[in-house]
């Protein structure tokens, strides 16, 4: 018999031996993480400094190396979330393929859908020049506990905004760059490439109030730290591209609380 089908044998006991355990405690009264039965996603932006008449808006800021950075067009795909139940460990932090596998649609690769009940997976087209708060999605499902909540940004299906005539993208940014010598550098980015972060759930945030409470997961963006890291005048298109989506993500900030 091969190594793989003792393995599938070996599981299948296991499993069977573990059902007849005794029942588990409540969700809500014991074990790792948070019992959850409702998540509400939402996506904020950070206010920065930001220059511009109303019929043209721009986004103004400085690099830390230096740069003074004036964003004409500035706009990013929020794919989705999902929660991320105690049981399922995270990947090393290589990219984003569990976040790939949890919230792009697995279809495409001829598989059955089997994504956890808290995700939503609603590319949102945020433009990153108005800072604000956006509803990302919200789910109800049975109770269960869970331990991190994932992020991920990635370009949406099908065809690019109606209006711009583009493939989708994950990150568009257009601009221009002025370095300390007054040199300037057109900055153009168009990213189809994925991001992902997960976070864990803090511990302060307690158990639920009530089996009728919601969690509020919000992402904030701040956009001060956009392209920091990066030679403008000198990197490469894909470094830019790499270090902006990055940037983006990896300062985040997560905040969760019960509603």
């Amino acid at each position: 018999m091969r190594a793989h089908t003792w393995l599938a044998v070996a599981l299948t006991l296991l499993g069977a031996g573990c059902q007849k355990s005794a029942p588990a405690p409540s969700t809500r009264a014991s074990g790792p993480g948070e019992s959850v039965s409702a998540v509400r996603y939402a996506l904020a932006v950070e206010a920065t400094t930001r220059a511009g008449s109303a019929d043209k808006r721009t986004l103004s800021l400085r690099t830390n190396r230096g740069y003074q950075v004036t964003l004409t067009r500035a706009q990013l795909s929020s794919y989705g979330a999902a929660l991320v139940p105690c049981l399922l460990r995270p990947p090393a932090p290589r990219g984003a393929s569990l976040l790939r596998e949890l919230l792009l649609p697995r279809a495409r690769a001829g598989h059955t859908d089997q994504r956890d009940p808290s995700y939503v997976a609603e590319p949102a087209l945020e433009d990153l020049r108005i800072p604000g708060e956006r509803a990302l999605g919200t789910r109800s499902f049975p109770a269960a506990r869970y331990c991190r909540v994932h992020y991920l940004a990635a370009a949406p299906d099908g065809e690019g905004a109606a209006d711009s005539g583009e493939p989708p993208l994950t990150l568009l940014l257009e601009g221009s760059a002025r370095d300390a010598n007054g040199v300037v550098t057109q900055v153009h980015v168009r990213s189809a490439l994925a991001h992902g972060r997960t976070i864990d759930l803090p511990a302060a945030l307690g158990p639920s109030p009530s089996e009728e409470s919601t969690l509020e997961v919000t992402f904030t963006r701040s956009l001060d730290g956009l392209l920091d890291d990066l030679e403008l005048a000198s990197a490469d298109a894909k470094e830019i591209e790499r270090g902006a989506l990055r940037n983006l993500v990896s300062q985040m900030k997560v905040g969760v609380r019960w509603r």
